[in-house]
């Protein structure tokens, strides 16, 4: 899996076990709504920690507590699916 394959598939489980919807989210972390949907439509395996950050501080947790999650562990870094 992508490295933003994962945090896509992250930031939906936060947004369902927060009960909040994406523009909720956008102004929760003070970040355009597209800054979150980049990681839905993404091509890339581009990850800005700032958004994630700014994510993290609208949800009011740690980027550790981001990140602590099983999605993370099979990551390939380059891309293709080991």
């Amino acid at each position: 899996m992508k490295l933003v394959e994962a945090t896509s598939l992250r930031i939906q489980e936060l947004l369902k076990i927060n009960r909040l919807t994406i523009q909720e989210l956008a102004q929760k972390s003070n970040l355009p709504v597209d800054s979150i949907n980049y990681f839905f439509s993404s091509k890339d395996d581009f990850v800005d920690l700032r958004i994630i950050f700014r994510i993290c501080c609208g949800l009011g947790i740690e980027m550790t507590q981001f990140y602590k999650s099983d999605l993370f562990k099979s990551i390939n870094l380059k891309g293709n699916k080991e």
